[in-house]
């Protein structure tokens, strides 16, 4: 299945531009139950109509016609529209629509460009839409929240949440890894909102922002040498600048996970007043990976991770323990088939050795449960 989608993904859809203006919500809504309507009915004329002319142009009702067919025949023809939602990103707005297929659930993404026209179109395997509620210890009266932009070019989409109170202390939170938006949602959960209300609930400010690989998915994508400055660092200094910038006389680097193993490196290139660690490993990143997809493999019945799977893993992190490795080495060589220059760029990195040479007290915390940075390689 993950093959057969990943081909639609690639003819149904091509490089983000960015988006002046996001459509209402409703005539979002209208136009995907509207897609939906001439998937079903097989109107791949009148889909096409629909299609921005750089989309128009690559993907003909001839195209469509040939794909959602053999998408059908292994799949089922689509029952049904389920529930819509929308994403917003600073690249673009992604509006989704749940489709209930004969066989499996779907889900049916599309942006508009400024004429409401679709200028991309993805089918991707289906997720539910959780609902959240603010957590019981949240005093929803005591805090406004501000929307703001974290940096200039291409600047990341953030809330600043301030306590009505005009405290002059703010916490700067810092994602694990992964495309994260900035509440940092994993299912139900929201673990930045959450600790964002508890924040201000008790009079400290906060900055939350997306990450740039979440923001700008194919500006990330065009990048061939990526760091991890790229992706982690970089932003959470100018998150840190913007927190100063409002008046902050108090900063705090709250980093979760892959946030907060690169906490010593944003704290060495900003001075902040206390870093606090959550689920963040001082082992190197590589040293994860093995015992996560083994702790996976042997505790998770549904996983597709097989013994093909690890052992392809303990290879690519040998490499780079070894250092076996440069900037030539294919990324799929690779863990993760992140290429060269991010390993690269976290190499003889040492998150102890950089923080005992800083002057600002460390708060670390992990959980004793935690199998992907377990209590020795925090």
């Amino acid at each position: 299945m993950k093959k057969l989608i990943l081909i639609l993904c690639i003819l149904l859809s091509y490089s983000l531009y960015a988006q002046e203006k996001a459509p209402n919500n409703t005539i979002a809504k209208q136009l995907l139950e509207q897609v939906t309507r001439h998937l079903m009915n097989e109107e791949y004329k009148q889909l096409h109509q629909m299609l921005d002319e750089r989309m128009a142009a690559m993907l003909t009702p001839e195209k469509m016609a040939k794909t959602f067919q053999s998408f059908s025949k292994q799949y089922g023809k689509i029952q049904k529209g389920l529930e819509f939602s929308e994403q917003v990103k600073a690249e673009q707005t992604f509006y989704r629509q749940g489709l209930q297929l004969e066989k499996e659930k779907m889900n049916l993404l599309i942006t508009l460009n400024d004429e409401q026209k679709l200028s991309n179109f993805l089918l991707k395997p289906y997720t539910p839409i959780y609902s959240w509620s603010p957590p019981s210890y949240a005093n929803l009266s005591s805090f406004t929240e501000e929307n703001i932009k974290v940096g200039d070019s291409l600047a990341l989409l953030g809330i600043y949440t301030q306590t009505k109170d005009a405290s002059t202390s703010i916490v700067v939170f810092v994602h694990g890894s992964g495309p994260n938006d900035m509440d940092e949602s994993l299912g139900p959960n929201k673990l930045f909102k959450d600790l964002a209300y508890g924040l201000a609930s008790q009079g400290i400010n906060s900055i939350r922002y997306n990450k740039r690989s979440f923001d700008y998915p194919s500006q990330m994508g065009k990048m061939m040498n990526i760091s991890i400055d790229d992706i982690v660092v970089n932003d959470a200094v100018i998150a840190i600048q913007t927190a100063k910038d409002k008046g902050a006389k108090k900063v705090i680097l709250v980093g979760h996970s892959l946030g907060g193993h690169m906490s010593a490196k944003i704290a060495d290139q900003i001075t902040v007043d206390g870093v606090i660690v959550l689920a963040g490993n001082v082992s190197p990143l590589e040293d994860l990976l093995v015992p996560q997809y083994e702790h996976i493999l042997k505790n998770d019945p549904e996983t597709s991770i097989n013994e093909f799977h690890l052992n392809m893993i303990k290879n690519q992190v040998k490499r780079v323990q070894d250092k076996d490795y440069d900037e030539k080495t294919a990324a799929p060589m690779l863990p993760l088939s992140l290429p060269a220059s991010f390993w690269l760029s976290l190499k003889d990195y040492k998150p102890a050795k950089v923080s005992k040479k800083q002057a600002q007290a460390y708060l670390i915390l992990n959980g004793e449960r935690d199998y992907q940075v377990t209590i020795e390689q925090a």
